[in-house]
């Protein structure tokens, strides 16, 4: 008897091609993610797991009003991924800029020292997250969630003698 190769059809279905995706899971770590039936062939797709359901980002029209900080390309709203929502330099992958949105849907506030640094980006620290310059270690500026000036760590000096 001769086996015919029938492809397995799941509900979800790749974004970039339209070919339905599979569930893997890594060898090397034991996590599960998603391919496209069509990786190795056209579109390569591969997505996060999340819940037994792939990780699907959703691309938003380009926002002239939104430019990006590192080049001044539009900017576009990104959905659903890992740290949450997000805008997205259109001129990718040449440019890698991102801008992260706030809990409450707004654009972060622009660096209080230098606003020329732009939109400040959200970084997890050791009591929670909180806002601190693109630029860093060149500029060291920080704020709380809430837009509160954050407190800048004071080096203590070793007086061991």
């Amino acid at each position: 008897m001769a086996k015919t190769a029938e492809k397995k059809q799941t509900e979800y279905e790749c974004p970039k091609c339209g070919d339905s995706l599979k569930r893997i899971q890594s060898k090397k770590n034991q996590k599960f993610y998603w391919v496209c039936e069509n990786a190795e062939e056209i579109c390569k797709a591969i997505y996060s797991d999340r819940d037994g359901e792939p990780l699907l980002l959703a691309f938003g029209e380009p926002e002239p009003d939104c430019p990006c900080p590192d080049c001044g390309s539009p900017m576009r709203k990104v959905t659903g991924g890992k740290y949450g929502d997000y805008y997205s330099c259109t001129a990718y992958p040449g440019c890698k800029g991102t801008i992260d949105i706030m809990p409450s849907g707004n654009l972060p506030p622009l660096c209080p020292d230098d606003p020329e640094h732009g939109p400040m980006k959200i970084r997890p620290g050791k009591k929670g997250k909180f806002l601190g310059c693109r630029r860093y270690p060149e500029c060291g500026a920080t704020l709380e969630m809430n837009g509160k000036p954050g407190k800048k760590p004071q080096r203590e000096e070793n007086e061991d003698e």
